[in-house]
């Protein structure tokens, strides 16, 4: 983990700033609920669901 904080800036400031990422994911995470979204944005955001839905349930069935 040294490594990667020492090359990617962004990991070293999260590093740095671990009491804030918590706050920062909750207001982030609201922001997302009640700011509205273009109607492509949220087509593509169901696709992205029903796709991953698709890919999970397809690998739970060919488990043995």
């Amino acid at each position: 983990m040294a490594q990667a904080v020492a090359v990617n800036p962004l990991l070293g400031w999260i590093h740095l700033n671990k009491g804030m990422l918590f706050p920062v994911a909750i207001i982030s995470l609201l922001v997302v609920i009640l700011v509205p979204m273009p109607p492509a944005a949220m087509d593509l955001l169901l696709l992205i669901n029903l796709t991953i839905s698709a890919i999970v349930l397809v690998t739970a069935v060919y488990v043995q």
